[in-house]
């Protein structure tokens, strides 16, 4: 077994410890979900439950683009709920509810808004009898 060589092995603990520190100190940048309230849309299709469903959550997306396309996804909504029903004369018919969300930059972690500097203030007109206060 050949000797180890403690000044290489020193040199790679160092690097490895300093690439681990800056790493945490690095800022993460954190998303937040922000949600509505929950939206319910309904729809029907004569032949197919699938299509039913389909269109339903088609229905809801549109309702819930009145807050902004932002939150259209249905993926992204919350507390989904999907009832699908055969109903006699009509076909399937679905009803979808869900909470529209958005993902969002955390605001705590954004950079801070920049205020103008304060400069000296601009000297006005001297008084007559050239006292300032």
């Amino acid at each position: 077994m050949p000797p180890r060589n403690r000044p290489q092995t020193k040199a790679l603990v160092t690097r490895a410890s300093l690439v681990i520190l800056a790493l945490v100190h690095t800022q993460a940048h954190a998303a937040v979900r922000q949600c509505a309230p929950a939206v319910t849309s309904v729809a029907t299709d004569r032949t197919d439950e699938q299509n039913a469903r389909r269109n339903a959550i088609t229905a809801w997306a549109n309702e819930a683009r009145k807050l902004g396309v932002q939150y259209t996804s249905w993926r992204l909504a919350i507390d989904r709920s999907v009832i699908c029903s055969k109903v006699e004369d009509v076909g399937f018919r679905c009803k979808v509810t869900a909470a529209p969300c958005t993902i969002q930059q955390n605001p705590s972690l954004a950079p801070p808004v920049r205020k103008p500097e304060a400069g000296p203030k601009p000297a006005g007109p001297k008084p007559a009898n050239g006292i300032s206060l």
